[in-house]
């Protein structure tokens, strides 16, 4: 039986609420549990009882009676990254407007075990579901002994069907930011990729390989370099030493490794778009302030995060639903950094 009043501590019980509106304390759980069966003049009285009194349900207590957490946990690796972490707001805006919470639990190694020591301690805490937002190489076939009975997503992930899924087809991303490039007369294309053992990092890299092959053009130079701007910037150093003057375009691995390339280019007297045209790729917010405003491709992050919380809602709620799959088709955003391929007769 609950305590009817809680002096000692201060906090406010809701027999406390109870007394203070002249009412049950039945009444007062319908009210704070959004029942519909409560008069309007009674459900006004409680809530100005809660107001003035500054009561807080007992959300541990509600949980033990329903077997409900409202919680959602979020394994996720190096959320100091832009991607990762721009996802991780989007899942938990989307949480928030279902009613939920998230909890994170972030790994230092992208490894089966720590994933595995992630979801346990999850697991204590009672989520009633996770989001796996790790987009390094991991062998998915074997975290269902990991999760085993709890729903989970994963994203940016090759998985099996008997999986859930949300991906972003990054390989069609890049190929479409190459074809920009020798559409408009490009024929020398460089790229800066992120570290390959990422997932979109090497199907960025391979989109840009394929598309040059396609369209019969010789592969140009490629350098890996790290996911922020002094990654794209050492990166860019590094292929202006060792090719000089073997590019007029360049594909960067992100938007940050753009910014990079460009300060890098900008030293080495080279003009972003006159002398080499660049295309990043996130369409991060301040893509557009550059200085030229970046060409780049959208990463749907608004898009993957409310869709991820959808697919594990569902199978929260019915843990039998077949596997869900989707896959997010990015777009090119072109802006000043990119241009056509100056000739000599086009040089006045």
């Amino acid at each position: 039986m609950p305590s009817r009043s809680n002096s000692r501590t201060g906090s406010v019980t809701l027999y406390d609420v109870a007394t203070f509106a002249g009412v049950s304390h039945q009444t007062v759980s319908r009210v704070v549990n959004k029942a519909s069966h409560v008069a309007a003049p009674t459900r006004a009285r409680v809530l100005e009882a809660v107001s003035h009194l500054g009561y807080r349900p007992n959300n541990a207590a509600r949980n033990l009676v329903s077997r409900r957490s409202s919680l959602i946990g979020v394994i996720t690796f190096c959320q100091d990254s832009f991607g990762p972490s721009h996802l991780l707001i989007s899942v938990d805006t989307a949480a928030m407007k279902s009613g939920y919470n998230t909890l994170l639990a972030s790994i230092t190694e992208p490894t089966v075990e720590a994933i595995q020591r992630a979801a346990d301690d999850l697991r204590t805490h009672g989520v009633e579901g996770i989001i796996l937002n790790v987009p390094t190489a991991v062998d998915l076939s074997s975290l269902q002994d990991v999760f085993r009975h709890l729903p989970y997503v994963a994203t940016d992930a090759v998985a099996g069907n008997e999986i859930t899924t949300v991906t972003t087809d990054h390989e069609y991303g890049a190929c479409i930011s190459t074809e920009h490039l020798i559409e408009l007369g490009h024929r020398r294309i460089a790229c800066i990729s992120g570290p390959l053992d990422w997932r979109c990092g090497l199907l960025r890299r391979d989109g840009w390989s394929r598309t040059l092959k396609k369209c019969g053009i010789p592969k140009g130079p490629s350098i890996v370099g790290e996911w922020s701007a002094k990654g794209g910037f050492v990166a860019a150093e590094e292929l202006i030493k060792r090719y000089p003057k073997k590019f007029t375009a360049l594909v960067a691995g992100n938007d940050q490794m753009a910014l990079g390339a460009m300060r890098a280019l900008s030293l080495h007297g080279l003009s972003v778009p006159k002398d080499v045209s660049v295309v990043g790729y996130d369409d991060m917010p301040e893509a557009a302030f550059f200085n030229p405003s970046l060409t780049t491709v959208t990463h749907d992050f608004d898009t993957a995060g409310r869709t991820c919380l959808e697919f594990l809602l569902r199978r929260i709620r019915d843990p039998q639903s077949p596997a869900e799959r989707l896959i997010i088709k990015p777009e090119l955003v072109r802006r000043e950094s990119t241009g056509k391929r100056l000739r000599r007769s086009d040089v006045k």
